[in-house]
């Protein structure tokens, strides 16, 4: 129970973590800044969802008690999650204080 959340909540935070480095390699190329904007946007969304499922994943596997739960995997892609979302806020204030 909980291992497909896990997984995709697994996916979730890589995809988030690489459209961030995308950003981040578009900005220092002078890219469309409203399409860094969107993309910015829809990894902070991903990682968001990623977050959710975690949590869905970790409550589910707590149940499970065979010895091949998913617990590892959803606490690992909760972390992730996190640590991605802490940085789109440090990221968010950063730019706030720029301007």
């Amino acid at each position: 129970q909980g291992r497909g959340a896990a997984v995709t909540s697994l996916i979730c935070a890589i995809a988030a973590f690489v459209l961030l480095g995308f950003c981040i390699i578009a900005g220092a190329t002078k890219v469309d800044e409203s399409l860094i904007g969107g993309i910015f946007i829809l990894s902070a969304l991903l990682a968001l969802v990623g977050a959710v499922l975690g949590i869905v994943a970790a409550a589910k596997s707590n149940r499970d008690t065979s010895p091949h739960n998913a617990k590892t995997l959803a606490v690992v892609a909760l972390v992730l999650n996190g640590l991605y979302l802490t940085l789109t806020i440090v990221f968010l204030i950063l730019g706030a204080v720029a301007d």
